[in-house]
């Protein structure tokens, strides 16, 4: 029922505002970030919330990002991939960077090494990095270049990060 409601939520609701529609939208993700969904329809229907006419906003998009980090499965890494690299989906895909860590892949790594460029999930990618292992030789000089970044959060978790990292 939520995966049909998510599919056809215009329909079922009979709301047009598009702020409305994103929280019902949210609301429904969050609702099947569940051990239930796995293995269903879900994660096509989560995938899709992310091209939306119009797009969900970053703050809704996290509730889709954060089911399919508890939903997709190792077969979903390149449309997983795909999404943690489409930066016109802003702050709303740090989730997927961190599905992406757990894989624990080499390339999902350096596609959160390469994310990290994008203040709006620098520092969330930053903190993902210290979960990856075994953390490779030669992170250190990819992140010590945001040690003077204007956001504080970022440079906290820079020199977490740093403390982490072999030589």
């Amino acid at each position: 029922m939520l995966i049909d409601w998510l599919r056809h939520v215009e329909q079922r609701s009979k709301a047009t505002e598009p702020r409305v529609l994103a929280n019902l939208r949210e609301g429904l993700s969050r609702a099947l970030t569940t051990v239930d969904a796995v293995g269903t329809e879900a994660v096509p229907v989560l995938f899709e919330q992310f091209y939306l006419d119009p797009p969900l906003p970053p703050i809704n998009s996290h509730a889709v990002a954060n089911a399919l980090l508890h939903l997709a499965v190792p077969s979903d890494y390149d449309r997983m991939a795909a999404l943690a690299m489409d930066r016109s989906l802003s702050s709303g895909r740090a989730a997927i960077m961190e599905w992406l860590i757990k894989q624990g892949r080499p390339d999902g790594l350096e596609i959160v090494v390469g994310q990290i460029e994008d203040p709006s999930v620098r520092p969330l990618g930053i903190t993902y990095l210290r979960r990856y292992r075994p953390l490779p030789a030669g992170l250190k000089p990819k992140v010590e270049r945001y040690l003077d970044d204007p956001d504080s959060e970022v440079r906290k978790q820079i020199k977490l990060t740093l403390q982490t990292l072999p030589a």
